[in-house]
C-alpha cells in the first residue's frame, strides 16, 4: 500500500485536497453548543393541590404516587419533596438502560402515576416529564423593561414570544413577570349577607347564564334550521346584569348589586426587574438537535427587528447567552492551534528544514478535518467535550508523521534516493508506529464504555481521539511519503548550528547511556524507589469532580423565613439588588431581580418567601476582576440583611449537574428530631475550613390555621367536612365560574370576596357558611379555629423521611473529598447519639467516587489491551513490561505538577493522564524495536550494550523532536497565551509534565531495564540470549532497488547533517 501511493503521488495530492474540502464543509455545518445532549435518567412528577399543608400533600399526594412507583423496574432511587400545595417526585432510573428500555420505563411511570389514588378535588392531573440537559437551563433570555402600562407590556411580550417560537430550533419559551388576564367578580361580603346570598350562588348564576347552548332543529318547509340559545357575554361589563336571585313580584338581585366586575390580571405571584426597572423575561429553550449558535443568531436578529418596531421607552436586552462559552472556547482553541502550529514549524525548521517541516505539519489540519467529517457523519456537535478531545489529541497528531519523516530523512543521508528512502524509511517504522498509535487508542477507547451521566458527558472524547489518531496514522503512511518524495528535496537540512549542537548532545548521551548500562541495576532500582516515593504525593493532591473556569453569571439566592409575604420578600430582594447595581459598570452587564421565584439546578420554586438576584458579568471588559472576586465584593457589600434567613451565592459549574460538593442526607421518621439533626449537621459544616453557603431543605416556622370541625354540631346544619372545606377554599381563593372570549383567548371569570386571602383569624371565625337549607352559620359556631407551627417542606429519599444538608466549597482552601470525609466523621458521631439514624452521601462526592472506580477499571482494561498489542508487536511476554514502565515514570511528573501547581485531580486531568499513558509508550516502542533489530542471535553482553547504544543514538533525535513538538504544541494552552482556560490549561500542564518527565527518563531507564530483562533471560538460558532480532522481514518492493542493509551489532556513525 505504501509503495502504491509512492508510485501514484498525484493521487495522494488529490486525496489530500478532497479531505480538505470535505472536512472544511463538514466543519462549517457542524452544530455548535456548550454541552452535548445528555440523558440524566431522571423523570419528574409534579402535582398541585392548592391550599394543602406540606403534611397533607405528603399524605394525600406524595405517598400514593410513591407507592405506585416503587414497584417499577430498573428504579435506582425515588426522591420527593412535599411543599405547601405542591408535590414533586423524582424517579432516578439505573443509568445502564439503553434508550429504548428507558422510554418504556418512562411510559410505565406515566401509567403508574395515573393509577395513584389521589383526591378528587385535585386541580389537574400530575405532570410527568423527563429531565434532560436541554430543559435545565435556557439557551438565552430576553428581558423587556419599561415604565409603560402592564397591559401594553404584556401585549408586546406575547408578540415577541410568538415570533421567537416560530424560529426553527426553538423548542419552547417560558415567560416570567407576565400575568394572565382575568375577570374578577369581586363580591362584598356585607352586601351578600344583606341579600342572604352566598358566593356559590353568585358563581352558579354566572355559570348558568354565560352559556351558548344548542336547542335543536326546526323543520321549515323543505329546510332545516338550527336553533341555538346564546347567553355568552362578550364584554366584562355584561356580567353585571346577570341575575343572581329574584322571584315573581320580589326584588331582582343582579351581580352589580353585590359585586364589582374588574377586567384585570391574575393575582401577583412575583416581581421581576431588570437593572431596577419592572421587567418581563422570555427564557428560550432549544430543541435537542438544533445548532445553539445558529438559534441564538436568529433570536438576536428577530429581537433586533422587533426592537425597531416598538416604542423607544421599552428596553429589550439579551442576557444569559450560553453560547458565549463555546464561542470563547472555539476562539481559544483556534488561537492555541495557530500558536502551537507556528511554534511547531519553527522547531521542525531548525532540525529538518522548512519543506520537511511543512510536510509534517500539514498532517495536523488534515487529521482534524478528517475528524470533523467523521463527527458530522456521526451526528456529533462542536461542544465543550469534543473541543476538549481535540485539545487533548492536538499534541499527538504530529508524532507519527515526525517519526516517519525523520526516518526517511535518515535514509536519505545514508545515500539513498528520496523515493527509495521514503519507502525504506516508512516500512522500517511501519509496525512500531502502528503499535504506538494502537496503544494510545487502547488507553482511550475503553473510556467510551464509561456509564452514567459522566459517561454520556465524556463519551465523545475517546471517540474523537480515536478517529483523529486513525486519521493521523493513515495520513502518515499513505499520503506523507508521497509528499516527502515530491516536496521535501534530497539535500534539505536543518539549521547548521542546531545540527552541530545536537550532534554534541548525541555524543554526550551515548557516553551517559554507556555509564547507565554499566550500573543498570542500581539506576533502575533507584528509579523504582523514586517512583514509589512519589506516590505519597497522591494523598496531598486535591480531588474535585470538575475544575471551574471563570464564569460569566452568578445568582444570589435568598430565602426569607417561612410565611413571609411576597411584598416583604421583595423588599429584601431590592436590598440585594441595590448593592449589586453598585458594582462597577465595566464589570456588570445586567442585574436581574426576581421575588417569588427561585431557580435551582433542577427546578423552579414558586414561593412567597424566596427570590434571587442574577448578575451577568461583562465579557468584553479586559479590566474585569474574576467572577470569584466580584462575588466576594458583593458579599461584603450585602453583609447581613435583616430578615434574610438564608443567602447563597450560586455560580455555574463545569460539567453536567452532579449536585453540591458536599451533600448529605439524614433519614429519620420524626420531623421534630430531623429538625434537630439537620441543625447539628449544619453547625458542623459551617465550622469546617473552606465550606460556605451551608443550607438544608427542611423549612420550618410557617404557621398553619387548623379548622377543627365539630361533626355533631355541623351535622345539625346539614354540613360535613367536605362542604365546609370547599366553602372556606372558595372564600380564600375564589371560584372559576366560566370564561370570557377575547378573540382566540379564553379569560377566566373568577368569583371571589374582597380580601379573601388577606382575612385575619377573627374574620375567618366569622365567615358565614351556607347551609343546604338556605341559611348561614358562622364558622365559629361549628368549628374551633386554632393556629400551630408546621413543617413547610417534607422530603423523602426512597420513601423515607429525609433531610438534606448541602454546602459549597472554596477550592483554594479545601476539596470535595476532604470536606466530605470530615462530614462523614461527624455523621458517625451523630449516629451514635440517634441509634437507627442513617446517612446517604450524594452530590459531587458520590459522582467523583463512582467516576474514579469506573475509570480505574476501564483504565486497567486499556492497559491490558496495550499489553496485548505490545506482545503481538514484540512476540515476548517480558519486553512489553519494559516499554510500559514509562507509564509510572510519567506519573512522577504528573503528581509533581499537581502538587506544586495545586491542580485538582479531576475528570479532565484524569483524561489527560489516560492520554499520557498511551503517548509515553510510543517512543519506547520504537526505541526497543530498534534495539531488537540491531541485535544478533547469541550476542554477548558487550555486543548487546553496543546495540542498545546504537539504537539509542539513532532514536534520540526523533524522541527529542516528538517530545518537544508535543510540549511546544501544548505550551500556549498551558500558559494561556492564546486565551485562558483553567480546564484546558491544567490538562495541558499535566500532560506536559508527565510527558517531559517520562521522555527524559525513558532514554536512559528503558535501555537499562531492557538490559536487566535480557540479563534475567540469559541466566535462565545458560548465559545466551535468544531475543529475536527482526521478526518481520519486509518483502522487497518491485520497481525500486533493493533496500540496503544497515550494519548490525556496531555503532553507526552519526551523520554530519541536519537529519
Amino acid at each position: 500500500m505504501v509503495r502504491w501511493f509512492l508510485d501514484n503521488t498525484a493521487f495522494s495530492t488529490v486525496v489530500t485536497l478532497m479531505v480538505v474540502v470535505l472536512g472544511a464543509m463538514a466543519f462549517k455545518t457542524l452544530p455548535q453548543e456548550e454541552f452535548r445532549e445528555i440523558k440524566f435518567y431522571r423523570v419528574m412528577v409534579r402535582a398541585v393541590y392548592r391550599g394543602a399543608s406540606a403534611e397533607e400533600v405528603e399524605k394525600l399526594i406524595t405517598d400514593p404516587i410513591e407507592e405506585q412507583l416503587e414497584d417499577l423496574e430498573d428504579v435506582k432511587d425515588i426522591v420527593s419533596s412535599s411543599y405547601e400545595g405542591r408535590s414533586v417526585v423524582k424517579v432516578i432510573f439505573e443509568d445502564y438502560l439503553d434508550d429504548a428500555t428507558y422510554q418504556v420505563r418512562i411510559q410505565d411511570m406515566r401509567s403508574a402515576v395515573q393509577d395513584a389514588d389521589l383526591p378528587d378535588d385535585i386541580e389537574e392531573d400530575p405532570f410527568v416529564f423527563e429531565l434532560k440537559s436541554s430543559v435545565l437551563f435556557p439557551l438565552i433570555s430576553i428581558v423587556m423593561s419599561s415604565e409603560i402600562g402592564e397591559r401594553q407590556m404584556t401585549s408586546l411580550a406575547e408578540e415577541l414570544q410568538d415570533r421567537i417560537d416560530a424560529i426553527p430550533g426553538v423548542d419552547r419559551t417560558f415567560v416570567s413577570g407576565i400575568r394572565d388576564r382575568e375577570v374578577w367578580v369581586w363580591a362584598d361580603p356585607d352586601r351578600l349577607a344583606s341579600f342572604g346570598l352566598s358566593l356559590d350562588q353568585v358563581a352558579g348564576a354566572i355559570r348558568n347564564s354565560n352559556l351558548d347552548l344548542p336547542a335543536g332543529t326546526l323543520k321549515v318547509g323543505r329546510s332545516e334550521i338550527l336553533v341555538r340559545t346564546e347567553g355568552e357575554v362578550d364584554r366584562a361589563e355584561e356580567l353585571e346584569d346577570i341575575v343572581v336571585s329574584g322571584s315573581e313580584g320580589g326584588r331582582v338581585v343582579r351581580v352589580r348589586d353585590v359585586a364589582m366586575v374588574l377586567d384585570t390580571f391574575e393575582p401577583l405571584k412575583g416581581y421581576s426587574r431588570a437593572d431596577g426597572e419592572p421587567s418581563m423575561n422570555i427564557a428560550i429553550y432549544k430543541s435537542a438537535d438544533s445548532n445553539s449558535i445558529g438559534v441564538i443568531d436568529e433570536v438576536k436578529a428577530v429581537t433586533a427587528d422587533f426592537s425597531d418596531q416598538i416604542p423607544p421607552t421599552v428596553n429589550v436586552e439579551l442576557v444569559g447567552d450560553r453560547t458565549e462559552r463555546i464561542r470563547n472556547r472555539l476562539q481559544v482553541l483556534r488561537d492555541n492551534i495557530l500558536l502551537g502550529f507556528f511554534a511547531l514549524l519553527v522547531i521542525l525548521y531548525f532540525f529538518i528544514g522548512m519543506r520537511n517541516a511543512l510536510v509534517v505539519a500539514v498532517g495536523v489540519p488534515v487529521s482534524l478535518l478528517i475528524c470533523f467529517f467523521a463527527m458530522h457523519q456521526y451526528g456529533e456537535s462542536l461542544n465543550s467535550q469534543s473541543l476538549f478531545a481535540i485539545v487533548l489529541v492536538l499534541g499527538m497528531l504530529v508524532d507519527d508523521a515526525l517519526v516517519v519523516t525523520e526516518n526517511i530523512h535518515r535514509h536519505v543521508h545514508m545515500g539513498k534516493r528520496v523515493g527509495q528512502a521514503a519507502l525504506d524509511g516508512t516500512n522500517e517504522v511501519l509496525w512500531p508506529v502502528i503499535s504506538s498509535s494502537m496503544t494510545t487508542i487502547a488507553a482511550f477507547l475503553p473510556m467510551a464504555l464509561l456509564d452514567g451521566v459522566i459517561g454520556q458527558f465524556m463519551r465523545i472524547v475517546p471517540i474523537v481521539v480515536t478517529v483523529a489518531l486513525l486519521a493521523s496514522l493513515a495520513e502518515c503512511f499513505l499520503l506523507l511519503p508521497g509528499h516527502v518524495k515530491d516536496f521535501a528535496g534530497e539535500e534539505e537540512e536543518g539549521h547548521p548550528r542546531v545540527t552541530t549542537w545536537f550532534e554534541r548532545v548525541t555524543v554526550r548521551y551515548s557516553h551517559a547511556l554507556r555509564w547507565v548500562l554499566e550500573r543498570r541495576v542500581r539506576v533502575v532500582a533507584a528509579t523504582f524507589v523514586g517512583v514509589l516515593l512519589t506516590t505519597v504525593l497522591m494523598a496531598a493532591v486535591k480531588k474535585n469532580l470538575w475544575e471551574n473556569d471563570d464564569f460569566s453569571m452568578f445568582s444570589v439566592r435568598v430565602w426569607a423565613p417561612e410565611g413571609t409575604r411576597l411584598e416583604e420578600t421583595d423588599k429584601l430582594i431590592r436590598e440585594v439588588e441595590r448593592r449589586a447595581l453598585e458594582l462597577p459598570e465595566n464589570e456588570v452587564a445586567a442585574v436581574l431581580a426576581d421575588a417569588g421565584t427561585l431557580r435551582t439546578e433542577t427546578e423552579f420554586l414558586f414561593k412567597s418567601n424566596v427570590g434571587q438576584v442574577t448578575v451577568e458579568l461583562n465579557q468584553d471588559s479586559d479590566a474585569r476582576r474574576s467572577a470569584e472576586e466580584i462575588i466576594d465584593d458583593l458579599k461584603s457589600r450585602v453583609g447581613d440583611v435583616p430578615g434574610i434567613e438564608t443567602i447563597v451565592y450560586a455560580k455555574r459549574r463545569n460539567g453536567p449537574p452532579a449536585g453540591a460538593p458536599v451533600e448529605v442526607y439524614a433519614q429519620w421518621d420524626y420531623l421534630d428530631e430531623l429538625d434537630e439533626i439537620s441543625a447539628k449537621i449544619m453547625a458542623a459544616m459551617e465550622g469546617l475550613t473552606g465550606t460556605r453557603d451551608v443550607q438544608r431543605d427542611l423549612e420550618v416556622g410557617k404557621q398553619e390555621v387548623v379548622i377543627d370541625l365539630d361533626q355533631k354540631v355541623a351535622s345539625q346544619y346539614g354540613l360535613n367536612t367536605r362542604m365546609v372545606a370547599r366553602h372556606i377554599r372558595t372564600a380564600i381563593y375564589g371560584e372559576i365560574a366560566g370564561f370570557l372570549r377575547d378573540g382566540n383567548d379564553e379569560i377566566d371569570i373568577v368569583v371571589k370576596t374582597e380580601g379573601g386571602d388577606e382575612m385575619g383569624i377573627d374574620q375567618l371565625k366569622d365567615l358565614r357558611i351556607p347551609t343546604p337549607g338556605g341559611g348561614f352559620v358562622p364558622l365559629s359556631n361549628i368549628a374551633r379555629v386554632k393556629v400551630k407551627p408546621v413543617i413547610a417542606t417534607i422530603n423523602h429519599f426512597d420513601l423515607k423521611r429525609t433531610v438534606g444538608v448541602t454546602a459549597d466549597i472554596d477550592q483554594t482552601q479545601t476539596t470535595t473529598q476532604k470536606a466530605n470525609e470530615e462530614v462523614m466523621a461527624y455523621s458517625k458521631e451523630l449516629a451514635r447519639e440517634y441509634p437507627g439514624l442513617r446517612f446517604r452521601y450524594e452530590g459531587e462526592f458520590a459522582a467523583l467516587q463512582k467516576a474514579l472506580r469506573n475509570i480505574g477499571g476501564l483504565f486497567l482494561l486499556g492497559v491490558f489491551i496495550m499489553y496485548a498489542i505490545l506482545v503481538a508487536q514484540f512476540r515476548s511476554l517480558m519486553v512489553p513490561w519494559v516499554v510500559m514502565f514509562t507509564v509510572p515514570m510519567a506519573a512522577v511528573g504528573v503528581l509533581a505538577i499537581l502538587f506544586i501547581s495545586n491542580i485538582s485531580f479531576s475528570i479532565t486531568t484524569i483524561f489527560g493522564v489516560v492520554a499520557l499513558a498511551g503517548v509515553v509508550v510510543n517512543d519506547s516502542i520504537v526505541l526497543v524495536d530498534f534495539i531488537i533489530e540491531r541485535r544478533k542471535f547469541g550476542d554477548t553482553v558487550e555486543e548487546r550494550n553496543e546495540s542498545i547504544i546504537e539504537a539509542g543514538t539513532i532514536r534520540l533525535r526523533p524522541i527529542f523532536l516528538t517530545t518537544v513538538t508535543t510540549l511546544v504544541g501544548l505550551l500556549p494552552m498551558a500558559l494561556g497565551l492564546g486565551g485562558k482556560s483553567v480546564t484546558w490549561g491544567n490538562m495541558a500542564k499535566t500532560v506536559s509534565a508527565g510527558l517531559g518527565c517520562a521522555s527524559l527518563m525513558a532514554v536512559f531507564i528503558i535501555p537499562a531495564l531492557y538490559a536487566i530483562v535480557d540479563d534475567v533471560v540469559r541466566r535462565f538460558q545458560g548465559g545466551k540470549s535468544t531475543v529475536a532480532a527482526r521478526f518481520l522481514q519486509d518483502e522487497e518492493p518491485a520497481g525500486l532497488e533493493e533496500a540496503s542493509e544497515e550494519p548490525r551489532g556496531q555503532v553507526v556513525p552519526i551523520p554530519k547533517t541536519g537529519g
